[in-house]
């Protein structure tokens, strides 16, 4: 039962948006790092772009943490390790940008070539994350003026149907850049 007005990004635009840019790129495998925690979101998102690379005809991971809920040394040696063990080249798609700048970091560490055994797509284009990581991070651009046209429309109507029933609205990507 929905308590609130919600505008959410499209799991599945997004998730289709990363697929084709990875699927562009041919590699021998493709997986999804997800958030650190367990939630909704970034599990949806992670099994959206399975699906999709796997109806390509191609093999897609999704990388699981002994457990969830940890971002210290120890959850980066598990992506580590994991991302050596991976066939290459692989195509990783992070749940979002913070996500991508650990593999990259870990990639870094494990001394994996970015891009030529890693091709790595994060979420939000965040310039403070995608500008500083080495080589600079392609990221999906989610379209956020279209999501606060929405939560104003959102409000709007609310405000003038009151008893109305609460809705949601969903947005999706502008580009990769």
């Amino acid at each position: 039962d929905q308590k609130a007005l919600c505008v959410y990004s499209d799991l599945e635009e997004i998730a289709a948006c990363a697929a084709k840019e990875l699927l562009s790129l041919d590699c021998a495998a493709y997986t999804y790092i997800p958030w650190t925690e367990d939630l909704d979101w970034s599990r949806n998102r992670g099994e959206a772009f399975a699906r999709i690379v796997r109806m390509n005809g191609r093999k897609c991971h999704i990388f699981r943490p002994r457990t969830f809920g940890r971002e210290d040394d120890t959850y980066r040696a598990w992506l580590k390790e994991w991302l050596e063990k991976a066939p290459k080249p692989l195509g990783v798609f992070a749940a979002n940008d913070y996500i991508a700048a650990q593999v990259l970091s870990c990639a870094s560490v494990a001394r994996i070539a970015v891009p030529g055994e890693l091709r790595v797509i994060g979420v939000d284009n965040d310039l403070q994350i995608c500008v500083h990581t080495a080589p600079p991070l392609t990221s999906i651009l989610p379209d956020h003026e279209k999501a606060g046209f929405f939560a104003a429309e959102l409000l709007a109507d609310r405000l003038a149907h009151p008893k109305a029933r609460l809705a949601s609205r969903t947005f999706g990507p502008v580009a990769v850049i």
